[in-house]
């Protein structure tokens, strides 16, 4: 997640809904969090997944 969310604790409820004020309530924030956050997917990508397992699975059988 990195800097691209806000994290709380899931059995927080109350933290929760702070962070959801925050979000409600700061236009900055949200844009900020929704360009970062698409950013961060973008760091993930199918064809790099199958190569990373492809090499666990060579190094497994070796």
């Amino acid at each position: 997640v990195g800097d691209a969310a806000i994290q709380v604790d899931p059995f927080d409820p109350n933290g929760m809904a702070v962070a959801i004020q925050q979000l409600i309530s700061d236009a900055g924030l949200r844009s900020e969090l929704r360009d970062k956050g698409l950013a961060r997917a973008k760091q993930f990508d199918w064809n790099e997944t199958a190569r990373q397992t492809l090499a666990i699975y060579q190094k497994a059988v070796k």
